[in-house]
Parts: C-alpha cells; sequence; structure tokens
C-alpha cells in the first residue's frame, strides 16, 4: 500500500528524536564535546554563588574595617576567571551545536530529495504538489530556524536546572524547596499551555501546505480561472484557506506566549518568596547574609533556566509538528530495490510483448486495464486510440514501469521488464509526453537534457527536420538562449523541442503521448511525416487524438474501457464500421 497523503497523526516525538539522532549518531564525537562544555557552563556558572558567598560573608565579618584587600581582590579574579571560563565554554557549546545543526538539515534535505526519486510515482502523482514543496521550503525552514535558538539553548538551560538545583539544596534545603515550590506552579500552567497549543501547531502545518498548493494551482492554471471568470471562486476559496490558517496560527501563537509572562510572575514571586524565608532566617541565625545573596543569585539562575525552558517550548512545538511531517514524508514506502537486479543488454531490437495484463490503482479493486495481450515487432508503428479514461495512457505507464502490473507480464526482446533494473527499461524509452516541461537552462540544454551525443551538429540536424531549427537560430542567442518569460515561446514550440530532446536519445523504442496536440494541423502533417523517416527502424507508440496522422501506423488500438475493442490498420478498421470508424468520421466531419 503506498500513502496518498502524509499522516502525521500517529507520529510520536519519540520517533521524532528517533529519527534526528539516527542522521547526527556520525558526529557523536562533536555531540559529545558539546555535551562537555555545556556541562562546565553549568558547573562554573553555580560554583560562582559561592564564591560570592564567600567575599559578602568575609566583608560582613569585618565591618570594622579590618579587611584584607588582596584576599577581596583574589576573590574578584576568581569570580572573574570562573565566568570568563563559563562564557568560552557557552561560545564553544553554541559554535559546535550551530555546525551539527547545519549538518542536520543538510542531511535532511537530501534525504527529501532522494526520497522523491525512489517512492513509487504514483505516490507524487497522488499528492499535492504544495504539500512536498511546503515539506522542503516552509517546514524544513522553520527547523532551521528554531533549531539554532531551541536546542542550544534548552540543552544548557536543562545542565543549568540540574546543577542549579543540586547547589541549593547543598546550600539550604529549606530556601531550595520554596523556590522548586513556587517553580513547579510555573511548570504545570506551561505544560497545560503546551498541551493545548500543541494542536494548534499540527494544524498550521496542515494549512501551510494546503496554501501552498492552492497558490502553485492558482498560479499554473490563472488563464483558465480568467477565462471562466472564476477570480472571485477563487479568491474566496483561497481567503478561506488564509482565515483557517490565520485562526490556527493566532491560537498556537497566543496560547504558546502565555507561558513567558505566566513564568515571568512566577520568578517575581519567587524572588520574593526567598527575600522573606531567608530574612526569616537570618533573624533565626541559621543562614548569614552571604548565604541569602548567594540564593538570590541561585534563584536568578534557576529561574532563567526554567524560562529559558519555557520560552523554548512553542519553538519546541514548532519544530516538534513540522519534523513529523518530513519524518512522515521519509517513511512512505519505497519502491522495490534493484541493486540486485541486470540491466536490459545493450542494442535491444525493441520487440514488446504485452501478456495478459491486468492493472488496477491501488486501493481499488477495479480494473482500469484487462487482459491486454499484444505482441508488437521491432519497427512497428503502434497508434492508441481512445476516449478519454479508455486506458490510453496507462498502457504507458505500465511499459514505463512508473505502475506494476497487477496481473500478467510484459516484456522486451523476450525479457519481462519486471526483471530488469527500472532505471534500466527507462534508459532505452524516449518519451514525449502530454504535459511539456522545459527545465531552467539554455535550449542546447534542455534538447541534449539526457543524451551522450550533444554536438551542436546533431542537435540542429534534429531540430532541421521538425521544422524548429529557424525559429531557434533566430533567437537572441540561437541555441544558447535562456529560457525565461522574455523569449516568445508558444506551446507549439514547446512541444517540438520536447520532441527533439527525445530524439536526441536515440533509443530502439519512443513514446509520443499526444506530442502534437498544441501545434496547428498543417504543422503537424509536416512534422508527423519528419517523425515518421526518425522513427525508421524503431518501435514507436503513438496516442493520438488527431486520428488523421495515425493512418500509416501498423497496428491500430482502440482502447474502451481499459479492453482492446478493436485492433487492425487504418484501412481494416474503417471497413469493420465500428468503434474506430465512428471516431474518425466524426472528426473529418468536424474538420470541413
Amino acid at each position: 500500500m503506498h500513502n496518498k497523503e502524509v499522516d502525521i497523526h500517529n507520529y510520536t516525538i519519540k520517533k521524532v528524536f528517533q529519527n534526528y539522532w539516527r542522521r547526527i549518531r556520525n558526529y557523536r564525537l562533536a555531540f559529545f564535546i558539546a555535551f562537555i562544555s555545556s556541562l562546565l557552563n553549568a558547573f562554573l556558572s553555580v560554583i560562582g554563588p559561592g564564591k560570592l558567598e564567600k567575599l559578602i560573608d568575609y566583608i560582613s565579618d569585618n565591618k570594622d574595617g579590618n579587611i584584607d584587600m588582596s584576599f577581596v581582590l583574589y576573590l574578584g579574579i576568581r569570580l572573574s576567571v570562573i565566568y570568563g571560563l563559563a562564557l568560552l565554554f557557552n561560545v564553544a557549546n553554541y559554535l559546535i551545536f550551530t555546525y551539527l545543526i547545519q549538518k542536520l538539515m543538510k542531511k535532511i534535505r537530501g534525504d527529501i530529495f532522494q526520497k522523491m526519486k525512489t517512492i513509487p510515482i504514483e505516490s507524487l502523482f497522488s499528492d499535492k504538489k504544495g504539500s512536498i514543496i511546503s515539506l522542503i521550503t516552509t517546514n524544513l525552514n522553520s527547523i532551521n530556524d528554531n533549531l539554532n535558538q531551541s536546542v542550544i539553548n534548552i540543552f544548557a538551560s536543562i545542565i543549568l536546572f540540574i546543577g542549579t538545583l543540586i547547589a541549593m539544596f547543598t546550600s539550604n534545603w529549606i530556601m531550595a524547596i520554596v523556590v522548586v515550590l513556587t517553580t513547579v506552579l510555573g511548570f504545570i500552567g506551561i505544560l497545560l499551555i503546551a498541551n493545548i497549543s500543541d494542536k494548534y501547531y499540527n494544524e498550521q502545518q496542515v494549512n501551510i501546505g494546503e496554501m501552498n498548493g492552492y497558490i502553485e494551482e492558482s498560479i499554473s492554471s490563472y488563464v483558465i480561472i480568467s477565462a471562466y471568470g472564476s477570480a472571485e471562486k477563487s479568491k474566496s476559496k483561497f481567503k478561506q484557506i488564509c482565515n483557517n490558517l490565520f485562526d490556527n496560527y493566532f491560537k498556537a501563537l497566543f496560547i504558546s506566549d502565555l507561558m513567558i509572562p505566566l513564568f515571568g510572575f512566577i520568578t517575581n514571586f519567587s524572588y520574593v518568596a526567598v527575600a522573606l524565608v531567608g530574612i526569616f532566617l537570618m533573624i533565626k541565625g541559621s543562614i548569614s547574609i552571604g548565604v541569602l545573596t548567594a540564593f538570590i543569585v541561585y534563584t536568578q539562575l534557576f529561574s532563567s533556566a526554567v524560562s529559558e525552558i519555557s520560552a523554548v517550548m512553542p519553538t519546541f512545538q514548532a519544530i516538534v509538528s513540522a519534523s513529523k511531517r518530513i519524518f512522515s514524508f521519509l517513511d512512505l514506502e519505497e519502491e522495490e530495490d534493484e541493486k540486485e537486479k541486470e540491466d536490459l543488454p545493450d542494442n535491444i531490437m525493441g520487440n514488446i510483448l504485452f501478456d495478459q495484463v491486468y492493472f488496477g490503482y491501488p486501493d481499488t479493486d477495479k480494473y482500469v486495464i484487462k487482459d491486454f495481450s499484444l505482441n508488437i515487432k521491432s519497427g512497428q508503428k503502434v497508434a492508441i486510440v481512445g476516449e478519454t479514461g479508455a486506458g490510453k495512457t496507462t498502457i504507458i505507464n505500465l511499459l514505463l514501469r512508473f505502475y506494476e502490473p497487477s496481473k500478467g507480464r510484459i516484456t522486451i526482446d523476450g525479457i519481462p521488464i519486471s526483471s530488469v533494473k527500472r532505471e534500466s527499461v527507462r534508459q532505452n524509452i524516449s518519451v514525449v509526453l502530454q504535459n511539456n516541461w522545459l527545465f531552467n537552462g539554455t535550449i542546447r540544454e534542455n534538447i541534449a537534457f539526457s543524451s551522450d551525443d550533444s554536438n551542436d551538429e546533431r542537435i540542429l540536424s534534429i531540430c532541421r527536420k521538425i521544422g524548429i531549427e529557424a525559429y531557434i537560430l533566430g533567437l537572441p542567442n540561437g541555441l544558447d538562449t535562456f529560457i525565461d518569460n522574455n523569449i516568445p515561446m508558444s506551446q507549439g514550440e514547446i512541444q517540438l523541442i520536447t520532441i527533439a530532446r527525445a530524439l536526441m536519445r536515440n533509443t530502439s523504442i519512443i513514446i509520443l503521448d499526444e506530442a502534437t496536440s498544441c501545434i496547428d494541423t498543417r504543422k503537424e502533417q509536416v512534422i508527423q511525416n519528419a517523425l515518421d523517416k526518425l522513427f525508421e527502424g524503431k518501435t514507436s507508440f503513438i496516442i493520438a487524438h488527431r486520428l488523421s496522422t495515425i493512418k500509416n501506423a501498423d497496428i491500430i488500438l482502440v482502447m474502451k474501457d481499459g479492453e482492446v475493442a478493436e485492433i487492425g490498420t487504418h484501412d481494416s478498421l474503417i471497413g469493420m464500421n465500428g468503434v474506430y470508424s465512428k471516431l474518425y468520421y466524426s472528426q473529418f466531419n468536424n474538420q470541413k
């Protein structure tokens, strides 16, 4: 089963940490050094008040003025050295953790990109593009920004929290209990608030993915939206998505930000409680003024550590929420590992056999291809026609191993394609799909995209045969023209470039999926004649809408409801006076 949506609901915090540790464990030494630096920083910060206690008590015990300034200076220098070393260890801690976090982000970016190449293609087809884009941009950037300020702080703060706690109980357990009790109230409030806001952080990430997907969809279909007068309807839907994002964003931030003023109140209350209890103990003679002074510093350190932890909670929640989405995507089921399989032999002939092939999409019991059999000899031209949804493109997807047959087999030169590497199958097939796509770069780079033999003479020779050479040479920089919005390029010209890209590969099998649909009828016939010459000796599949362009096909398959309704040549199918004949003459009459 292949997941169609990124499911975060059952992804636990434990699994999030396990995923992070698995990616960073190769840097255990650096992690250990950072831990030691944090430990030493906390230790030095905690022993500082003890030295301050000695200094205050020494001055207090010598009120008559008999003070040894050299001893006071000695204690002052020791305090300065302690806090100076604490600063150095803290800087080392930040430096190492920043390095580790950026290494981690680099690893996760690589994992996401690699995952997109290893999950079944139907997962990419079915998932919203905006969700995947959101993973790489919004979610990953959120983690990157928040980790730098949260992980470093929370790690150091936890160590400082424990160290200060030990120091306080060592100094005076009564006053330590006072601080702990007042702080526990803050923790309870923080935990309650964190539990409430976590739900809104998760919803916020879902809304961001939904918004990215809708923005991409709206931009790519802007002409259609405008032509149908649906701008207001589209705007209304986007407004609803924005409202949902606003509501969840506002609730998440507002509720989590309540932690800061709440703990500010608890911290101030702790100072008052410590001062009152300390003065009472001083009056009883249980502690000195130095102890009270040191304890006020302890309280500040303890409150600072807890305040830091509470302040990090909102960003920690955002990290966990974004991490759940990323790691859920990275846990999607992958395609079968085919390292042990062989490649197709070199110089294949292009004999193709479909043997009783059935296919149904995942999670459905309905077959869209049923008992499909066809034996194609090398060099034959096969045209596939039929109404929308008849199964034309599905047959091509099965040949390319974008999908695997539910039953039956497909062979190339007698070799089952399921027994060889899928990449090897695809490297032996050139494809021009229905949806044209040009990459960022020059025209040369697009045409020679996956060809080993890409000299200018060969590129221009192919462009000349399909009638696009003059257009390319007429551009400001010819083949070196960079494709952008400033270059006048029609859909037909884009389609011709994609056809040239397919022909550059010089494979034994070629697939054209509605490849001339954006070209006018007169020019299409010229290109079709050129393609026929280029296809000589090659096995070709043509999914055609205009039936006038496939009259010379060796085999014409007429698909209906996933089955072969008719098969034959143009003349034989016309003579049957069946499905093909009706389709052909309906188009012929419409063109008159």
